[in-house]
């Protein structure tokens, strides 16, 4: 199994920190935010090669983040876009790296402005049970109004997927995605399929509402302390905690 990083955003909403540096890099705790999600799949033995992916304005630095950091079992991809108005969107981004490196095996997917205390084997175990079918990672935020800048779930008793709205006005559940996908590899040509249809690449929740209504999908409710860091504010409470 493969795990691939998503880092090819340009961080607008933490402008003017992410001017010059991208997201992941951005440092919580005494390491970059990228740091963190690679120590958590050290722990996972069936990952047997991370890939980040970025883009071209951010691709030297993630490679002199990759040489300090000591960590061997990493690929970088450029996806080659240079500014906010050219990038390929998340689901672009996955498309373009299960291209690129020619992947045919599972695909572990993570957001890279994930930061997270929960560890990812129980999820990847409950995902493999599920296969042929993809899992998602759930978290119960446990309030609705901060829900709404989520991809929304709602699961049946069996944890199957039954809706997925991506930052809805009005939230039904408080169950929401943290950018934690685990896509089987006999589903992975689905995601070209999703996007030669000319639906909407830039948001894996877009992809999830999509599959969910053609295939099973499951959800793993995550337990434990998780931030995204898609704001200021939500930077400085990561490093504040």
């Amino acid at each position: 199994m493969k795990a691939l990083l998503l880092a090819a955003g340009y961080g607008e909403r933490l402008y003017p920190i992410t001017r010059d540096i991208p997201k992941p890099l951005l440092n919580v705790k005494g390491k970059p935010i990228i740091e963190h999600l690679v120590l958590k799949l050290k722990d996972v033995d069936s990952v047997n090669e991370v890939l980040v992916i970025t883009n071209d304005k951010f691709y030297e630095k993630f490679k002199r983040w990759k040489k300090n950091s000591g960590f061997s079992n990493i690929r970088l991809i450029n996806d080659s876009t240079k500014s906010i108005n050219a990038r390929l969107g998340a689901i672009g981004d996955v498309q373009y790296a299960i291209r690129d490196k020619d992947i045919k095996e599972d695909l572990l997917v993570i957001g890279g402005d994930n930061f997270f205390e929960f560890e990812l084997l129980d999820f990847i175990i409950f995902a493999q049970t599920k296969s042929p079918f993809c899992s998602i990672g759930v978290y119960n935020i446990h309030n609705k109004l901060k829900a709404k800048r989520f991809g929304v779930v709602k699961l049946n008793k069996d944890n199957r997927v039954i809706a997925f709205r991506e930052k809805p006005r009005k939230p039904d559940t408080t169950l929401v995605s943290p950018c934690i996908y685990y896509f089987t590899k006999s589903k992975l040509p689905l995601i070209s399929k999703y996007l030669k249809e000319g639906n909407n690449p830039d948001m894996t929740g877009h992809f999830i509402r999509w599959l969910h209504k053609r295939d099973w999908v499951y959800g793993f409710i995550f337990r434990g302390n998780w931030i995204d860091i898609g704001n200021k504010a939500a930077y400085r409470l990561a490093n504040k905690n």
